[in-house]
């Protein structure tokens, strides 16, 4: 059972509470958070000699079909019979995942810690709202079910990504699993009147305007005649190519919409290629046309870059059909007079129609098209179901196939099984054909954007501050915090770790090693609220060092912050291997002049240290960075308080209570405590209100937890909470 204990912390937490923006260097005794971040950069680069495909086979009822062994995938390559060269049965999410990828790239994990299988690395979901092609009612459907899965479904572990080709989440638009962001970036989706208008009478919809450029004798004639009865002076000639331009123009600017849709989504699957393990996008649009017209902007073969992409990065794309339920035929024309029923004939598979990109996207990159519900939502739990399992495929080309630049189309089946349905990349460009295809290049690079300066070292953290995910190559943690100070308000510290057993020399040499370390603080709008860069100068261990292997500096950023949200990015290069390594974290800061019940971030295991310096003169405060804690020595968490209400007479200070309960990866309550007063002395600050917790963890197994702090203000009866994750070795 584990046990809450407040202890006497006040000392330390007023210390603390009294912090300055300046920044603290100390070498300590820690481990690291994620094991997965010992190894190299473990991208996996798909080449013409060996290509992967991840494939999902279910029975007729649906369910995923587990066992399968390689000699009975049967794999054809435009039509030509390929042997299946690498072969692993893989659970997404899991940390066994990304070993298994590694292990089709070449790479290997850390010897350090090479035992993952207790670890859940999550799920990546991206949802890609195509607000180009979305009605105001869809668009207020999809907004319930992304707010749905954002706080009933969405996993503790799970990176998630809310975007549109609009363009109106902006840096918002990016991976996380901060629940705060993904409901900013919901707010952020707003209705886009859609652009393609006509203006003239009788109105002509894009599907018309479709059936006319492919010669519909129907939809052709019904505006032949009306342009004939508006136009007595005008020749069946004249009319012909009066409606033949009306049509184009039509096309042209729904051409234009369209291309941008399909770009954004290649653009998007494109930046998360380093990304290890399967990637869900969950397309989620009204749905939309390809024309002849789109030729010419390559709309088409757009849809076979996405299909290289997909399968090239480890992506499937489930459609969703937000128009819910719908009968299949569309009135699209308004109130036209139709007598003869012309229009009615042309306008026969307008919805089908308006589906068949969604229905591409999906069969092509192995999801699925899902249409005709009315509840979003439940789509969403079924695509995370189905998809929690597959199968990696890996096969090298044969050397015709390399020097080929067409797209190669995949079937993949499992013998004498012919009940079973295989989901799968249905094709692929070999590398120099999709240089050859690409035309301009396309930036992988994230959001931010710094001035370019001509040092290797500066640009290479650079590189790694605007990287669209966590650079690998330097193990580098980040923990990000915030609390409101008597002399400077809110502050935000920004607190790196580096293990020195990843810096060259420090363990082998008496040379001390130079550090290089960068960070910006960017807000909602991805615009610079803080930065740093300095040097950092580590001495050689002391040849008395108990365990080198978690020796590690600590680099702490304090700054003052507003109220709002905040990502904070940090860069460190050993100076001597030019190793690169990066970390990056979302923060809310609260509005207190709000006189909403409040709390600091949490503090784990606080200590101090000192400082050696001329500026230094008290000695500083400082929490765990990495949250890696033994389960052998109790563990202290310190949080703060703000705007507690206050009682009258007798009874005149706050009064407020604190229960903890640790929660597992799935969300599941492990432990809870009980729920206690805070004791407040005569020296406590009001406003800053410290709250020691200390817990026993040796009744937990070894993992990754959440811990969660709720303070109970007994004079209004609110409460709020703080949470932060943990690991027990």
């Amino acid at each position: 059972m584990i046990e809450i204990v407040f202890a006497a912390f006040q000392r330390r937490a007023i210390a603390f509470a009294a912090l300055c923006a300046c920044a603290v260097i100390t070498l300590a005794q820690e481990g690291i958070q994620n094991p997965a971040s010992d190894r190299p950069n473990d991208v996996v680069r798909i080449t013409t000699e060996l290509v992967q495909a991840n494939a999902t086979v279910f029975d007729k009822k649906g369910r995923f079909v587990a066992g399968l062994e390689r000699e009975q995938f049967q794999l054809l390559v435009d039509g030509k019979p390929q042997p299946v060269s690498f072969f692993e049965s893989v659970v997404s999410g899991s940390s066994i995942e990304e070993i298994q990828i590694a292990a089709l790239s070449g790479n290997k994990p850390s010897p350090l810690k090479s035992d993952l299988s207790h670890v859940v690395r999550g799920r990546t979901i991206i949802f890609f709202i195509d607000d180009l092609h979305l009605s105001l009612d869809s668009l207020a459907r999809t907004r319930l079910a992304l707010s749905r899965f954002i706080d009933k479904e969405m996993g503790m572990l799970d990176q998630v990504a809310i975007a549109s080709p609009s363009g109106r989440i902006g840096f918002l638009q990016q991976l996380t699993n901060n629940r705060v962001v993904l409901r900013a970036a919901v707010s952020r989706l707003q209705y886009q009147a859609y652009t393609v208008l006509d203006t003239e009478y009788p109105a002509m919809s894009e599907y018309m305007a479709l059936k006319i450029e492919e010669r519909d004798r129907d939809a052709a004639a019904y505006y032949m005649g009306r342009c004939l009865k508006e136009n007595p002076g005008y020749t069946p000639g004249k009319c012909v190519e009066v409606v033949k331009d009306r049509a184009r123009q039509i096309l042209r600017q729904a051409s234009a919409v369209t291309f941008g849709t399909l770009s954004s989504l290649e653009s998007l699957m494109g930046s998360s290629e380093q990304l290890l393990g399967r990637k869900i996008v969950l397309l989620i649009s009204d749905g939309f046309y390809l024309s002849p017209r789109d030729r010419q902007q390559n709309s088409y073969e757009g849809l076979a870059r996405i299909t290289d992409t997909a399968r090239r990065t480890g992506t499937l794309i489930y459609s969703i059909d937000a128009r819910g339920l719908i009968s299949g035929q569309s009135d699209a024309t308004g109130n036209l007079v139709d007598g003869n029923g012309v229009l009615d004939r042309a306008n026969i598979g307008e919805i089908p129609a308006s589906q068949d990109a969604l229905n591409a996207l999906a069969a092509d990159t192995g999801g699925r098209a899902l249409r005709n519900s009315n509840s979003i939502s439940d789509w969403v739990s079924q695509t995370l179901e189905e998809t929690s399992n597959y199968y990696l495929v890996a096969w090298r080309p044969q050397s015709e196939a390399q020097k080929s630049t067409k797209f190669q189309r995949i079937q993949l089946s499992i013998k004498d099984h012919p009940e079973l349905t295989v989901r799968f990349s249905r094709g692929y460009f070999n590398a120099e054909g999709l240089s050859v295809r690409a035309g301009k290049s396309r930036s992988k690079s994230g959001p931010v954007t710094t001035a370019n300066n001509s040092s290797s070292s500066d640009q290479a953290l650079q590189t790694a501050l605007t990287a669209f995910s966590p650079t690998k190559g330097l193990p580098t943690l980040l923990f990000a915090k915030y609390l409101d100070t008597p002399n400077h308000g809110l502050v935000l510290t920004a607190s790196m770790q580096v293990r020195t057993a990843f810096l060259n020399g420090t363990n082998d040499s008496k040379e001390p090693v130079a550090i290089d370390l960068a960070g910006v603080v960017l807000n909602d709008l991805g615009k610079q609220a803080a930065s740093f860069k300095t040097r950092v100068t580590v001495a050689p261990l002391p040849s008395d060092q108990t365990d080198p292997e978690r020796a590690a500096v600590i680099y702490e950023y304090r700054a003052p912050i507003k109220p709002g949200i905040y990502q904070v990015r940090v860069a460190a290069r050993d100076s001597k291997s030019e190793r690169v390594g990066s970390a990056m974290q979302w923060i809310e800061i609260p509005d207190l002049s709000l006189t909403r019940l409040s709390l600091s971030s949490l503090l784990f295991d606080v200590q101090e240290v000192r400082s050696s310096g001329p500026d230094v003169k008290s000695p500083q405060v400082q929490s765990s960075v990495d949250r890696r804690f033994s389960r052998t020595v109790p563990l202290n968490i310190l949080v703060f308080v703000y705007n507690a209400a206050h009682g009258s007479g007798l009874n005149a200070g706050p009064d407020i209570s604190v229960r903890a309960r640790v929660l597992g990866n799935d969300g599941r309550e492990i432990a809870t405590t009980t729920e206690r007063k805070t004791l407040i002395v005569d020296s406590t600050d009001l406003a800053r209100i410290p709250c020691s917790v200390e817990l026993n963890l040796n009744s937990l197994p070894s993992g990754d937890y959440v811990l969660e702090v709720i303070v109970l203000d007994r004079i209004t009866g609110r409460t709020t909470s703080q949470s932060a994750d943990f690991a027990i070795e």
